[in-house]
């Protein structure tokens, strides 16, 4: 699907205005002038059909981690560790962790002659996997892509081991997630203010935008289940796609001092094959010389 990045430029007009004594155009209509309103993302910022806002505005200083999970329809041992690393998230790491799927590999593979023929990969995915898992094992579990994909019996331990060491209570950045949707054309942008509660010096920043989709109801191995091959399984947190580069767009090179902020815009667009009631925005800022993830944030595409 074609994907759109795009940085926001905000045109302004400034009139300057005194006081007078009388208006010799008095009598005269005057013309009216009619400023050109700057479309992004395909359409006007006070667009009518803009019906659809979220905003989130961090003012928690939560340190969110971002849990990126491999999994498949054909892998039979994946739902139950998912339900399990889903309902952690929900309730014990309920505002500290968010969760997107990567469906990639042989389980991932269309198998229409036994009904599984939704395709869940995508070009993102494909590269994660190819950088960071390589191999046909899962499910497996990546953490902010600090670490190779763990085995399931690896994820409490990882998780917990943040909760100990203060990770939650130590932000580096925090966002201002702003984004809007259009739901005539199925397009929406995402504004992000980002403020960085840390100086950093050589560091280069990237950000990420990527869609996922919850509730997708497809069938999906599921080994001790009668039958295995479970019809209308809920997948939940599957990447659609991704309105940057896999592993981030540039977003700031030079030295950052404490409390400064940066903004920029990305442009994305809902297939007809999903549901945008069910579509998430999960935004990372992270370091593209050790790709790892500072802070990590998600909002609905349509608003609650």
């Amino acid at each position: 699907m074609k994907k759109y990045f795009y940085i926001l430029f905000v045109s302004f007009i400034g009139l300057n205005s005194c006081d007078k004594i009388e208006d010799p155009y008095e009598g005269i209509e005057k013309p009216v002038i009619i400023v050109d309103t700057t479309t992004f993302c395909g359409f006007a910022e006070y667009d009518s059909e803009l019906n659809d806002t979220t905003y989130n505005d961090t003012t928690s200083n939560i340190r969110k981690v971002l849990l990126e999970e491999y999994t498949g329809h054909l892998c039979g041992f994946c739902p139950p560790e998912s339900k399990r690393l889903v309902a952690k998230t929900e309730n014990e790491l309920k505002g500290k962790a968010i969760v997107m799927s990567i469906h990639a590999a042989n389980f991932a593979f269309l198998v229409p002659s036994k009904g599984y023929n939704t395709d869940f990969t995508t070009p993102e995915g494909d590269d994660l996997h190819e950088r960071y898992k390589g191999g046909n094992s899962a499910p497996s579990l990546m953490m902010n892509r600090t670490n190779t994909p763990a085995s399931a019996s690896q994820w409490n331990g990882m998780l917990d081991s943040l909760d100990k060491s203060g990770y939650y209570n130590d932000p580096v950045v925090k966002f201002k997630v702003r984004n809007i949707y259009n739901e005539t054309i199925k397009t929406g942008r995402v504004d992000l203010d980002i403020e960085f509660l840390k100086a950093f010096s050589g560091t280069n920043f990237v950000v990420g935008v990527y869609i996922t989709e919850d509730h997708i109801l497809a069938k999906q191995k599921y080994y001790g289940e009668s039958p295995e091959d479970v019809d209308n399984y809920d997948h939940r947190h599957a990447i659609r796609t991704a309105a940057t580069p896999t592993f981030g767009a540039s977003f700031v090179t030079d030295d950052l001092v404490i409390n400064q902020k940066e903004s920029s815009s990305f442009c994305y667009e809902i297939t007809d094959e999903w549901n945008a009631d069910n579509c998430s925005i999960v935004v990372f800022i992270g370091n593209s010389d050790n790709n790892q993830i500072y802070q990590a944030e998600e909002v609905q595409v349509k608003s609650e």
